[in-house]
């Protein structure tokens, strides 16, 4: 692999980072009784990203450890990042008490219980 394929291997993982982040966030406002198109086309996008990321970083995620550390870590941003936006649908809540509540109900039972 030649080394020009690196750095962009890893623009690539930090765009899927920020995908996840993004993904996470838009759903966690807006996934109750949005369309599953949305859902299915953000997961491609996903699947695709990190294919790529794990290919062209070779050098960062070697071996099977990182490799899979960092789709651990892309689940988890995803994640937190929903729940971290769910309290505010479908709109903000009075507490920090009310937000810590809901967030805690986001992870447990997903963006909408």
């Amino acid at each position: 692999m030649s080394s020009r394929a690196q750095p962009i291997g890893h623009f690539i993982a930090i765009v899927a980072l920020l995908f996840a982040c993004a993904g996470g966030t838009y759903f966690g406002l807006f996934s109750c009784g949005g369309y599953v198109w949305e859902s299915q086309i953000y997961w491609a996008v996903s699947a695709l990203l990190v294919t790529l990321a794990l290919v062209l970083s070779r050098r960062v995620l070697g071996n099977w450890v990182r490799r899979l550390a960092f789709l651990i870590i892309y689940l988890v941003t995803f994640t937190l990042s929903q729940a971290a936006a769910m309290p505010f649908y479908p709109a903000a809540p009075e507490s920090f008490a009310e937000y810590r509540r809901n967030f805690i109900l986001a992870l447990e039972y997903g963006p909408c219980p």
